[in-house]
Formats: C-alpha cells, structure tokens, sequence
C-alpha cells in the first residue's frame, strides 16, 4: 500500500517545511481545478465553507478529483462546533477549524476528527474512499482501517484571536492537532 497523499503531506511539515494551499469556494469545475492547483505544486486543496456557500456535490467532486490528483483535500467547516464527519467519512482529509480559541474547543474538532483512541469519531464509514488505499479492502480490519485513516488525517486550528494565541501552546500540544493556520 502506497502512503496517503496526506500522510506525505504531514511528513512534510514534520520535517519543518512550509506547506502551501488555496482556499476554494463556489464556482470552480472540481477536476479541471484540482488538475491546474496540483500543476501549480500546491501541497494541499482546501474548500471554505466558513464564508462560502459550496454544496456537497460539488465537494464530492472535489474529493474525488483529489484522490485521483494525489493532493489533500481540506475544508474549514462553517464553524468550530459544525458537524463535519460526514464530509470526513467521504474522503475530506482533514479540517481547517475557524475561530477557535481554546484547548476544549481544540478537543471538540479532534474528537469529532479522529476515530479512538484519538478522538470519539463514530465508524459509520460505509464505502469509504481510504479503503480504496488497500490491495484487499474486503479483508481490512476496522481496527486498522481507522488507524490507517487517524494517520492521514490533519487538524489545524486556525490561529484569529489574542485568545488563541495566548492558548496556542497548550493547543499545538493535543495529540491530533497537526499545526495551525494563520488568518483572519
């Protein structure tokens, strides 16, 4: 099994590299613009529905053209507290999380975010795209199915507020909080 698009793009930040993406809205034709995102070297894809109105079809699309482009496909849900899992369990590779201030509110995104023992994401997976990741998906175990997809999975709260940046060391700290985004 070949390593995620994501997990590289972990690694990479692991090693202290810069890693840049756009943010998309509305508008866009999904294959034809992940295709030109990915020529242009971009690291991630990352759809806005904080300030956007982008319907689940379209990010359906984007996902699968994604998968097929070999880049991470991101999202920065409409709030900190939205109900994002079912964008993950179709192939989302992880969350932008907006105005997010405090370690608690960092606990929510993860546990909402990653399968145990990370975090509390349900196994309502159904066909998920990551068992496509595997030779045999009809023989993987959902013990290793959901470690597989906690590896490849990425969490950045976004850093807004002198609030978070007064917490943001003890945020970077939680295990499942990949690194942060800075904006406003």
């Amino acid at each position: 099994m070949e390593l995620n698009a994501t997990y590289k793009l972990k690694s990479k930040m692991q090693s202290g590299k810069k890693v840049f993406g756009p943010l998309l809205g509305p508008g866009n034709e999904p294959g034809q613009t992940v295709r030109a995102l990915k020529d242009f070297g971009y690291d991630f894809i990352m759809v806005d529905l904080e300030h956007s109105l982008v319907n689940k079809e379209t990010i359906y699309s984007y996902i699968r053209s994604a998968r097929e482009m070999d880049i991470p496909f991101l999202m920065r849900p409409e709030e900190k507290t939205a109900h994002f899992r079912c964008y993950l369990d179709a192939g989302v590779n992880g969350v932008m999380a907006p105005q997010l201030n405090t370690v608690e509110e960092a606990v929510y995104v993860i546990n909402q975010s990653y399968f145990p023992p990370i975090g509390h994401r349900g196994c309502g997976i159904g066909i998920n795209p990551y068992l496509l990741d595997f030779q045999s998906p009809a023989e993987v175990s959902l013990v290793t199915l959901t470690g597989y997809i906690n590896d490849n999975t990425v969490v950045f709260p976004q850093t807004e507020t002198l609030e978070n940046i007064n917490n943001l060391r003890h945020i970077l700290s939680l295990e499942g909080v990949t690194g942060t985004i800075v904006g406003t």
